[in-house]
């Protein structure tokens, strides 16, 4: 249904505040198989980097939390990795969402060594959405 390489580029556009690609992400918040790309390319597999991977992590901790449940592994995954092209942060808040135990340890960590910011701040959110 989707094209990876049209989702990179509508994710590219995103980071340059185009209405059209962010509406198009909008609007599809519980379309499984677009989540499923955007996964693909938050894990960087074929390590692209770049904006996309990047952005894609504005829009998967935003999909319904029974959606996010099969994707735990990449999610630790990235995690567990210091460098990820994906903001861990990001990711973070995806596994806060599915109340994944594993991905709470690993928030801690991330807590315990960062300084303040905003990276900070959204992991603390993240840890802060468990029960």
């Amino acid at each position: 249904m989707y094209q990876e390489s049209d989702i990179r580029e509508l994710l590219i556009e995103t980071c340059y505040s185009n209405e059209q690609a962010n509406a198009f992400f909008e609007e599809r918040l519980e379309d499984e198989a677009l989540l499923e790309i955007l996964v693909y390319i938050a894990f960087d597999e074929d390590d692209y980097g770049g904006d996309a991977p990047m952005a894609s992590g504005d829009y998967i901790p935003r999909f319904p939390a029974e959606s996010l449940k099969q994707f735990e592994p990449q999610f630790l995954s990235i995690l567990e990795t210091e460098w990820a092209s994906a903001r861990h942060e990001d990711i973070a808040l995806a596994l806060a969402k599915i109340n994944s135990i594993k991905g709470k340890e690993l928030t801690e960590k991330w807590l315990s060594e960062l300084g303040e910011g905003p990276r900070y701040e959204k992991f603390k959110q993240a840890y802060e959405q468990y029960e």
